[in-house]
């Protein structure tokens, strides 16, 4: 806190200071340690807007979408920042593809598209649990569209054709069951 309180004296002492980039990143580094993501967020905007041709604008850039990742809530509650951080990982991974924080940005990409795809799966296991099972036919099917390569993308393919036989729908189950052996024919489900 008081590192945070000493640098923004000197961005208020020194305007105009070259340096000042240097005061902003600093600062934005103290609101992530203290774990104010939406201030750091803020920070981080400001040194891009206000230096973009910093040494540090490409970590400011990393920077910000790792804040409104680290901002996102739990899978169970509303996913706007989630969505946010893949989209903001995204375009720093295709801007950046060589950049010192790829490696970083794709791990939390990933993260970002599992919780994602968690919280779509769910919404689907809901309907089933619910006995709305053609909007459950629904979701499902969106669900694999959307998230081909999940982790609960076999579980979702199973419930699809179990829910599908439920429904007198046989062809379409023995579809499901069909793309279940294909993708993956050595997991429990599919066996």
């Amino acid at each position: 806190t008081s590192a945070k309180t000493m640098l923004e004296d000197v961005k208020v002492t020194c305007a105009g200071a070259s340096m000042l980039d240097t005061a902003s990143y600093y600062i934005g580094m103290s609101l992530l340690r203290m774990k104010l993501f939406p201030e750091a967020k803020l920070e981080f905007t400001r040194l891009m807007q206000e230096f973009p041709n910093s040494p540090y604008y490409e970590e400011a850039l990393f920077r910000v979408a790792y804040s409104v990742y680290r901002e996102s809530r739990s899978v169970d509650r509303d996913q706007t920042e989630t969505r946010e951080a893949y989209r903001l990982f995204s375009d720093f991974l295709e801007n950046n593809p060589s950049s010192v924080y790829a490696d970083s940005a794709q791990k939390y990409l990933k993260e970002t598209a599992n919780k994602l795809a968690q919280k779509e799966f769910e919404a689907a296991r809901f309907y089933l649990k619910i006995g709305e099972k053609e909007a459950a036919v629904v979701y499902f099917k969106s669900f694999i569209h959307e998230f081909p390569g999940s982790a609960f993308t076999q579980e979702a393919r199973f419930l699809l054709g179990q829910t599908l036989c439920d429904l007198k729908r046989g062809a379409e189950a023995r579809e499901a069951r069909d793309e279940i052996i294909a993708q993956e024919p050595d997991t429990e489900i599919a066996k």
